[in-house]
């Protein structure tokens, strides 16, 4: 069967369905130019119809404990829009993107028990990071034709900081800063561990080299700090457990250890943006907002403070500003949405799925089987990076490309490799 850009050749009807339905969500995630989300209204209805037909069509052999809290934010959801929620039109919408990623999880976690694989084979993440890869490669083309239009000048960049532009692309789709930055982050990670890996992508070709430019050009110009650390966390942790027999990922690492201590003033320079450390220390600003939500939450009705302020209207609430969706942390956009149970979630889902993801991992390298501690070693970098932006950053907690790819690598973790019948 003939391939195309998204959707690889299909191996039963149930990896069409998941991936129409992954596809569609993935375009619903989306912001088009000029802020414009029309579309989630048609394409989220059909993806979640898809999703639903699935279930029933196959029934759940088994639900992942790594989901539960999901299920536990979804019922706070439903409540705090039912009796708290200032504009109950728009917190229904919101649970609809919630219930199209409990759906998928569902999903997801019943296929690849069912069928489980090598993630480096499994037809969903690989959907996502061609996704990804997408929107990333148009980020920096774009930005390289119509720079006046999709990079920043003021505002967040300072003109005294060693790159005085930021980019922020408004042309066709609408992506800010941060998230072109994770995402330039994940595929920067898992370009590098596959070349590393495995010997048949080792060899270099004019369109990987192109490919790595694009990256590292939206990567640079994105100037996301948390993408960076991110990145920096993955590449130390991943690499130091998946050098068991790779003696030149540690004199490479060595070796860029070399070259950031040799330029750590350009780097800390380049970090800082042109504004201060006590500005740098603030989070830009985020930290400002998240003592006041805490306090009008902690200080509101005993429902408020178990349930929020309203889901998905809790930032409208207290500010008044349209425009402002989220408080750039899902903790604290957890804990206005949802209240301290909502919070609680978010922090159990966060730690289990991590605690999951090492444990995993120090069992593969522990047994000494290379393709096991490969295979795990690469969905604890993918999830570590996501997880430390999502500190700074609304990720999985509410519809994005970042919470689906959290959705398919924890679906994935434990699974037993078998070939398929």
């Amino acid at each position: 069967m003939k391939q195309s850009v998204f959707l690889s050749a299909y191996k039963n009807q149930d990896e069409k369905i998941i991936s129409i339905s992954l596809l569609l969500i993935l375009l619903s995630s989306l912001v088009l130019q000029n802020g414009f989300t029309a579309h989630k209204m048609l394409l989220l209805p059909i993806a979640i119809l898809l999703l639903v037909t699935y279930i029933f069509s196959k029934g759940i052999t088994k639900i992942r404990v790594g989901y539960l809290p999901l299920f536990i934010f979804a019922f706070v959801a439903i409540y705090s829009t039912a009796f708290i929620s200032s504009d109950k039109l728009f917190s229904f919408w919101k649970i609809v993107e919630f219930l199209s990623l409990l759906l998928l999880a569902i999903v997801c976690g019943d296929y690849q028990g069912r069928y489980a694989e090598n993630i480096f084979d499994d037809f969903s993440c690989n959907l996502i990071l061609k996704f990804i890869k997408v929107i990333v490669v148009f980020s920096a083309i774009v930005t390289i034709l119509l720079p006046n239009q999709n990079l920043l000048t003021s505002g967040y960049a300072i003109p005294r900081a060693i790159l005085p532009a930021l980019l922020n692309v408004n042309t066709i789709i609408q992506i800010n800063a941060n998230s072109l930055g994770c995402m330039a982050a994940i595929l920067l990670f898992d370009s590098v561990y596959r070349s590393m890996m495995f010997s048949p992508n080792r060899k270099l070709t004019f369109g990987k080299i192109a490919y790595w430019f694009c990256v590292a050009f939206v990567l640079l110009f994105a100037q996301s700090r948390t993408a960076i650390v991110a990145l920096t966390i993955a590449f130390l942790i991943c690499f130091s457990l998946g050098a068991t027999k790779r003696k030149k990922m540690l004199l490479f690492m060595l070796f860029v250890a070399i070259i950031i201590a040799c330029n750590a003033e350009l780097i800390f320079e380049y970090i800082l943006r042109g504004r201060t450390s006590e500005d740098l220390a603030n989070l830009s600003g985020r930290a400002d907002y998240w003592p006041i939500v805490m306090d009008k939450v902690n200080n509101g009705r005993p429902d408020q403070f178990l349930f929020g302020l309203g889901f998905g209207t809790a930032v409208k609430q207290q500010y008044g500003i349209y425009q402002f969706a989220t408080l750039h942390s899902d903790f604290f956009d957890s804990l206005a949405n949802a209240g301290w149970v909502g919070a609680a979630s978010y922090v159990v889902y966060i730690a289990y799925n991590l605690f999951r993801s090492f444990k995993q991992t120090l069992i593969s390298v522990l047994a000494g089987r290379a393709e096991k501690i490969y295979s795990s070693v690469y969905k604890l970098g993918i999830i570590i990076i996501i997880a430390v932006r999502s500190f700074t950053g609304t990720t999985v907690m509410s519809m994005s490309v970042f919470a689906l790819l959290f959705i398919v690598i924890l679906g994935n973790i434990g699974c037993n490799i078998k070939k398929k019948e």
